[in-house]
C-alpha cells in the first residue's frame, strides 16, 4: 500500500510540473526539470524533462550507462563516488543549462536517496573540485529531490571568473552525506561565458576592442601606460594615446615635434589672444604648419600645441 501511495504522489507532482510558454501553450514539463520515477523493487529513481518542454525523459534507476554527457536540461556524466556502500546514492544531477552568463543563472537539481531510507539523508552542498563551496542544497516539497540556484556573481565570488568569448569550462561538484558522516559525490559541467560575445576579466564583462581599461586582453590598461596623457582610448584592440606638447620654435611644425618625440600628430592648435574678452582663443590648425607661419597667417598668435598620438597594442 505505502508503495501504491509513493506512485501515487509521483504522478500528481508530474501533473503540476506541466507548465505553459510564451504562446501560452502547455507543455508536458519545464526543461531540465527533475522528479522523482519508481524503479523496480519499490527502488526510487528520476525523470529529466526534455530540452523543448515536450516530454519526460526514461525514468533512470541508476544503472550504468544511464549517464552521458550534460546537455541543456540533460543529466550529468557519469561521475559518481561514495565513501560506504551505505553512503546516500546520486541517481540523477542536472542542470537548467549547460551555458550560464550574468544574465542566464544556473539551477542545479539533484535526486537522491539512501540504504537506510530516506530519513537518514542529512543533505548536500555544491562544491568547486578546486576548493570553495557554492552552497548548501535547498529540499524541494517532493522527498529525495534537491535543488541550488547560483547568479554569475554567486559562481564568480567563489572561484574568479576569467573566459574567452567562447568561455569556460567549469566543473560543479555535488555531495551529499548521511548521519553517519558516508558521503557521495558526483559532477556535472557547464560552460561559463559573457553575454554579447565579450570577455570575462575577474568575472566583469568588456569588450576587449573598445575597453580602455582591458584593450587587447584582460588587465591592459591604456590610461596608465603614459603618465600625463591628454587623452587615450582603446581602438580595434589598441591603446590611442594622446600626448599634449607645446612647441615654442618658429621653424617647426607639429608634424616633426610629434616625429623628433616618436610620435604621429593626430592634431595641431593656435591661441590667438582675443584683446575683447582678454583671453586665449584656440583653433585647429594643419599638423603641416609651422609656428613661425601660423605667426605670419594670423595676428596675435601667442601659442602653438602639437598633439600627438602614440599606438600601443597589449603585450
Amino acid at each position: 500500500m505505502m508503495r501504491s501511495l509513493h506512485v501515487l504522489s509521483i504522478s500528481i507532482f508530474l501533473i503540476a510540473a506541466c507548465t505553459k510558454d510564451d504562446n501560452n501553450k502547455t507543455s508536458s514539463c519545464t526543461p531540465g526539470f527533475s522528479i522523482p520515477c519508481a524503479c523496480a523493487g519499490g527502488a526510487v529513481g528520476a525523470q529529466v524533462c526534455a530540452a523543448d518542454g515536450s516530454s519526460w525523459g526514461t525514468c533512470n534507476c541508476g544503472q550504468s550507462g544511464d549517464g552521458g554527457l550534460p546537455g541543456d536540461g540533460g543529466l550529468a556524466s557519469d561521475t559518481s563516488s561514495s565513501t560506504s556502500l551505505k553512503a546516500p546514492r546520486i541517481i540523477n544531477l542536472s542542470v537548467n543549462s549547460t551555458t550560464v552568463t550574468p544574465s542566464k543563472p544556473l539551477t542545479v537539481t539533484a535526486i537522491v536517496t539512501d540504504p537506510q531510507g530516506i530519513d537518514d539523508l542529512i543533505g548536500g552542498k555544491l562544491m568547486h573540485p578546486g576548493g570553495g563551496t557554492y552552497g548548501a542544497f535547498a529540499t524541494s516539497s517532493q522527498e529525495g529531490s534537491y535543488s541550488i540556484k547560483l547568479t554569475w556573481d554567486d559562481i564568480h565570488n567563489t572561484s574568479a571568473i576569467n573566459a574567452t568569448p567562447a568561455g569556460i569550462t567549469r566543473v560543479f561538484r555535488a555531495t551529499f552525506y548521511d548521519v553517519a558522516g558516508h558521503e557521495s559525490s558526483k559532477d556535472v559541467e557547464v560552460t561559463l561565458k559573457c553575454d554579447d560575445q565579450n570577455t570575462s576579466c575577474d568575472g566583469k564583462c568588456f569588450d576587449l576592442q573598445t575597453s580602455a581599461e582591458h584593450c587587447g586582453k584582460c588587465g591592459f590598461n591604456c590610461s596608465t601606460l603614459i603618465k600625463d596623457t591628454f587623452a587615450d582610448s582603446c581602438v580595434k584592440g589598441t591603446c590611442e594615446l594622446i600626448l599634449l606638447y607645446k612647441n615654442t620654435q618658429d621653424s617647426q611644425s607639429c608634424t616633426n615635434t610629434c616625429k623628433d618625440l616618436g610620435h604621429g600628430c593626430d592634431e595641431a592648435s593656435m591661441g590667438r589672444a582675443n584683446l575683447s574678452t582678454k583671453k586665449i582663443d584656440y583653433y585647429t590648425v594643419p599638423c603641416s604648419k609651422t609656428f613661425g607661419q601660423l605667426k605670419q597667417d594670423y595676428s596675435l598668435v601667442v601659442n602653438h600645441y602639437c598633439y600627438c598620438k602614440e599606438l600601443r597594442a597589449a603585450p
